[in-house]
C-alpha cells in the first residue's frame, strides 16, 4: 500500500452468522484496487454488528467504498448447535 492508498473494511449488520462464501473477485478486479482480503477465521462466523469481515485498499476512497459494495457474501445463520463449516 503507498502513502497515498485508502482502506476500507466491510463490516456485517448481523449479530450471528456463519459465512458460507465470502466472493472477493469482484473487489479485486476493479481498476485502483491493490488488494481485497478476507478478515474471517477459519471457523467463519462473525460474532458481532459491525465485526469486519473483508478489507480493501484503493487508490482513493471512493474506489475503496464502491470496491466493498462489489464484495458479493453469502451468509446463512446458523442454527442453535449448528456444528456444519
Amino acid at each position: 500500500m503507498t502513502d497515498s492508498s485508502k482502506a476500507s473494511s466491510c463490516a456485517r449488520t448481523i449479530a450471528h452468522a456463519r459465512i458460507g462464501e465470502l466472493d472477493l473477485a469482484p473487489a479485486r478486479a476493479m481498476p485502483g484496487v491493490s488488494a481485497a482480503i478476507s478478515l474471517l477465521g477459519d471457523d467463519r462466523i462473525v460474532r458481532y454488528v459491525g465485526e469486519p469481515i473483508a478489507a480493501v485498499a484503493a487508490k482513493d476512497r471512493k474506489t475503496a467504498l464502491a470496491a466493498i459494495a462489489a464484495i458479493r457474501i453469502n451468509e446463512r445463520t446458523p442454527a442453535v448447535g449448528d456444528r456444519a463449516g
